[in-house]
Order: structure tokens, then sequence, then C-alpha cells
């Protein structure tokens, strides 16, 4: 007697138990996923911080698709050069559960923006993107920084030039610690240009309330004026 000849179809018996075969391997992965979240949770836990691990992760999952940053460009030959640069996190605000939810690609950065849809539970992230003249990010330093932004600008004032750095941002945003970087390479940088026909003045100010005053006269109160012509 002749063998009965298999077809080349899967029976239904074998569908059903490559079905339980899938559903187990699914399952096996989100309680996998699970127990690495929760792990997670326990570590952050343990070190006193307060972060959102759904977001942390959803944050970290954008910031993986991002594309290479460009390299920076000199702001020589710009009459305006705009740029962000991105501070890191203080610990305080880490163990307070604060999230590093900026991202930095030259010349632009993304917001990673957390939410909640209406139904009041599910997590979500929306991207905001930004595109400057160039942005630094919380790993790269001052110095990298007046490398590309202020240094090629030093010889325009030994040409009759007006240059003007202008750090705008929140308080404890890095401001001072930028500027005082900046203006310590530059001094620098001007004495050094061995420009012997040039004679240097230097003024700091500090602008506060309306109010003026010398910082390096003990920061006495100073009275600003302007003549007929509306020069200050």
């Amino acid at each position: 007697m002749s063998k009965p000849v298999k077809s080349g179809k899967p029976s239904v018996v074998d569908n059903i138990k490559q079905m339980e075969e899938q559903r187990a391997q699914r399952r096996a992965a989100m309680e996998e996923m699970k127990a690495q979240k929760q792990e997670r949770k326990d570590k952050a836990a343990a070190q006193g911080k307060l972060v959102d691990i759904d977001f942390n992760d959803m944050i970290e999952e954008a910031r993986s698709g991002i594309g290479k940053p460009l390299n920076h460009v000199s702001s020589a030959n710009m009459n305006i050069c705009v740029c962000v640069r991105k501070r890191p996190l203080f610990e305080k605000e880490t163990m307070a559960g604060e999230m590093d939810s900026v991202s930095v690609f030259n010349p632009r950065i993304q917001v990673h923006e957390p939410k909640v849809k209406v139904d009041g539970i599910t997590k979500f992230v929306q991207n905001h993107e930004f595109t400057f003249d160039n942005t630094y990010g919380n790993k790269e330093s001052s110095q990298h920084v007046y490398e590309f932004q202020i240094k090629p600008l030093i010889p325009t004032l030994f040409n009759k030039g007006v240059v003007t750095l202008f750090a705008y941002g929140q308080t404890g945003s890095g401001k001072t610690f930028t500027i005082s970087d900046a203006t310590k390479r530059s001094v620098h940088d001007i004495f050094m240009s061995d420009r012997k026909d040039c004679t240097f003045y230097m003024s700091f100010f500090e602008i506060y309330g309306g109010q003026v005053f010398d910082l390096l006269n003990s920061k006495k109160k100073l009275l600003i004026q302007e003549d007929a012509r509306g020069k200050i």
C-alpha cells in the first residue's frame, strides 16, 4: 500500500501551535520589558530620583532617531549670528525628577515635550524642532563656543567695527558662566594682538531694575545721558 501524501499546507493544529508559541514569545518579551522598567524604577528610587521612567524612555527613543550633527560655522561672515547652548541638568534637578528633554544636533535642537492624551492615561512625547546658526550641546566647552562665535570677530574691532555679544535666557540658564569665559578669552586675544597703534579702554556695567552700576568702581550708580544727536 502507498503512504498518504502530505500537503504543503500546515494543518489547523500546526497553526494553533504556532499561534501559541508566538503568544508565549510576546508574553515573555513583555515580562522582560516590565522587569527592566521596574529595575530602572528601583535604581532611580534608590538614588532618590523621582524621574518618570515612561517619559524618560520615550525621550531616549526620540533622541536615538536624531541624525548626526553638522560642523559648526564661523560667525565671521554673518551680520547677526544666533546660537543656542544647552546646559546640563544640576544634580538637584535630577534628584527632583526633572528630565533631560532637549537634544542638540547642530544647527538644530529638539525639545521633547511630555504630554498625556485626553484619556488622562496614555503618555506620549511631542517633539518640537528649531534651527539656529549654531547649537552647542552640554558636553561642548566654553572654548568651543568662543572659537566659532567670538574669536572670528576680534579683527573687526581693529577695522572700526563694533562687536556685540548678547546673552539671553532665564535665571540659572548659564548666561554669566558663558559670558565670563568669553570675556576672559576676548581680552586675552585683544591684548595679544600686538597692535601698538591702539589704545584699549575697558568698562564693565551692570544694568538692573532700570539702573546702571559701574562694576569697576565698587558698583557706583551711574547716570546715563545722551547728547543732542541722541548718542548715549
